[in-house]
């Protein structure tokens, strides 16, 4: 079969010239869709990759700042109605880098959508359509959910592994979990997502050697699920078991506008799943404490915060490159790091000097901290309303300023 990436990159290709009936011809996806004796390969394409995108399209319920609507619109105006960048960025109310790196992962999640479909040896072929068949049927029930909503990813995760712990003990499998440090809010069907886990955690202990492990951990736009196993080289009936458990998963991803990277090599096993963070108003917390980012990442939610998490200066700067924060929320007393000399740091570096600073903090030095810069301070502990307040004010100065907390 082709690679995940070869695939990836081809779809790519073919949606930049997807109205070019000669380079389409030579895509590699006319042979792995088995087109190659068609007269009208390149048309036959082309209608195979439009009606993969308004599959993609979500249900009229979910909600429009979803992850999958995203995905479905970028693919839709970038590719089908050929709009240019600027325009589909302005549109979605993004930076013209930003969208070249959703347009990347909206081309993931439309080749998973198309994996299942694609094959390399005619022997294979017949097979390969009677699992799409199969899995159409028996995801039907992923369309009749509920409307997706906001999930705590890391409870999720938690539930699934709880779950297959019985199963591990049995095979006499180690299974080790990553908590994350932050429990990540994402917008999704929660039981399409534990089933999406559940499909390549069993896959994982079912042929492991000795361990299992599986690591949550957020990033600048997703939150990603990783599971790792080591195992021995697999019989032939095994690796083929494995590898339609793949596709049964890649089928539910692209259902719920996530994206999962698989790898079976001889030795080791590794599956990713990438869950899009809902976009909102990024806050960048530069904080040590692990309470503290919970708890500001539960103020946030159901609001249009998007908190994005930060120990170090260098974290900080990491995620200021890929998200663009509109405020800093910084506290100046951490063990491992001066705030006061951050903050000054802060306001000169380019990728931060733009954004208004909330110093939050058990100190008692606000006009300390306004004269170095800081825009806003809140003494912790911090309430919900209050740290909303200050945020709405320094994003915009006209609305009333909060009190100050005492």
């Amino acid at each position: 079969m082709l690679s995940d990436q070869t695939i990836i990159d081809a779809v790519q290709a073919a949606l930049r010239q997807l109205y070019d009936s000669q380079t389409l011809r030579s895509s590699p996806l006319i042979g792995a869709l088995g087109l190659t004796g068609s007269p009208n390969a390149a048309s036959e394409l082309r209608q195979a990759l439009t009606k993969a995108i308004q599959g993609l399209r979500p249900d009229a319920s979910v909600l429009p700042e979803a992850g999958a609507w995203r995905i479905y619109e970028i693919l839709e105006y970038r590719y089908l109605q050929q709009v240019g960048q600027a325009e589909v960025a302005r549109q979605l109310g993004l930076s013209v880098r930003h969208l070249r790196r959703e347009e990347h992962r909206a081309a993931e999640v439309l080749a998973q959508s198309l994996r299942p479909l694609l094959f390399d040896r005619p022997s294979e072929a017949s097979e390969s359509r009677d699992d799409v068949i199969a899995a159409d049927k028996d995801l039907a029930w992923i369309s009749s959910l509920a409307p997706a909503d906001q999930v705590d990813l890391g409870l999720v995760v938690r539930d699934v592994v709880a779950l297959v712990s019985p199963l591990a003990k049995d095979r006499q499998i180690e299974l080790e979990f990553d908590a994350p440090t932050i429990s990540a809010a994402v917008h999704i069907q929660a039981v399409a997502l534990r089933e999406l886990i559940l499909q390549l955690l069993t896959a994982a202990i079912c042929h492991a050697k000795s361990a299992v492990s599986v690591c949550v951990r957020r990033q600048a736009q997703s939150v990603d699920i990783q599971i790792d196993a080591n195992w021995p080289a697999l019989q032939p009936d095994a690796r083929l078991e494995c590898q339609r458990a793949l596709r049964l998963a890649r089928e539910i991803a692209g259902r719920c506008g996530v994206t999962v990277k698989a790898d079976l090599d001889v030795q080791c096993y590794r599956a990713t799943i990438s869950v899009p963070v809902m976009q909102g108003v990024p806050v960048l917390v530069i904080d040590d404490n692990e309470d503290t980012l919970r708890l500001l990442h539960r103020f946030a939610i159901g609001t249009p915060y998007s908190i994005l998490a930060a120990s170090t200066l260098a974290q900080a700067l990491a995620l200021a490159a890929e998200a663009c924060p509109q405020v800093i929320v910084l506290d100046v007393l951490m063990p491992h790091a001066d705030g006061w000399e951050m903050l000054a740091q802060l306001r000169n570096h380019p990728l931060t000097m733009h954004a208004p600073v909330l110093v939050c903090s058990i100190l008692t030095q606000e006009e300390l901290a306004l004269s170095l810069g800081a825009r806003a301070y809140l003494r912790k502990p911090v309430t919900r309303q209050a740290f909303l307040q200050t945020l709405l004010h320094l994003l915009h100065p006209a609305e009333p300023a909060p009190p100050t907390a005492l």
